[in-house]
């Protein structure tokens, strides 16, 4: 019993150690504090909704974009870093809610994407159509935008729904992957094991107003993977926050 007690604790230590080891290797080529208890950056992408408002009207044009710096901040290791020529490709959704469950809101409203974006529309079946498109890097300026226009031509109450293609690729071919797009950019610093893309609504996203909504878009659409940080649900791990989610209705 002791012999068993006494390799226990060696285990333990040599683990010990060599965790400690890692830490201290890791902060001496990334000497930032993290926000999380993960090794990655955790790139942040502003969207503005525009006008940014919780009740449209019946014919109101609502922009959906993305203009921002090439110094992108990073929610985890909490500064900026400069980063060029990302090849970001967003995707969207949009759900309105009816009494029997969901309806696919990109077919219920007109969808305007402009050329120049590279627009892709899949349908979906038990998940809202997605609007995939790819955001314009203006180098001499230093600056990304991207954006799409919905009019609204029917009555109700939405949510988008706001992710990066990068942050789906297959787990098989992750490290592939990341290997493909850290060759084709510059990214000044870079020094976690990867990193993922995290799409943050700017201002008021109307959680609270619309409760019973969100947590049916939580537990039945999307099986009790959501979370939210100062919102009412809690079920899961992908916190609401960082993907883009905005509530609305719209009245006659």
């Amino acid at each position: 019993m002791q012999r068993f007690f006494f390799y226990f604790l060696l285990i333990l230590t040599i683990t010990s150690c060599d965790r400690q080891s890692f830490e201290e290797r890791f902060m001496e080529t990334c000497p930032y504090e993290r926000r999380f208890p993960v090794y990655h950056h955790q790139l942040v992408i502003p969207v503005e909704i525009i006008p940014h408002q919780k009740m449209y009207k019946v014919g109101d044009t609502m922009t959906i974009r993305s203009v921002f710096s090439d110094s992108i901040y990073d929610n985890n290791f909490q500064t900026y870093f400069k980063v060029k020529n990302f090849p970001f490709r967003p995707a969207k959704a949009l759900y309105k809610f009816t009494e029997e469950g969901f309806d696919y809101g990109f077919r219920l409203n007109e969808l305007i994407v402009d050329d120049q974006y590279d627009h892709q529309y899949f349908s979906k079946t038990t998940r809202a159509d997605e609007s995939v498109g790819r955001v314009i890097y203006d180098a001499k300026e230093g600056y990304y935008h991207y954006e799409i226009k919905i009019v609204l031509q029917t009555p109700g109450v939405y949510s988008t729904i706001m992710d990066e293609v990068f942050n789906n690729t297959p787990k098989d071919f992750q490290q592939e992957r990341l290997e493909e797009v850290l060759s084709q950019i510059e990214f000044d610093e870079y020094c976690g094991e990867s990193f993922s893309i995290k799409t943050v609504i700017s201002g008021e996203p109307h959680y609270n107003d619309f409760i019973d909504e969100l947590i049916y878009l939580d537990e039945v659409i999307f099986w009790d993977d959501l979370n939210s940080f100062n919102g009412p649900i809690s079920n899961g791990n992908d916190p609401i926050e960082w993907n883009g989610v905005f509530l609305f209705e719209v009245v006659e």
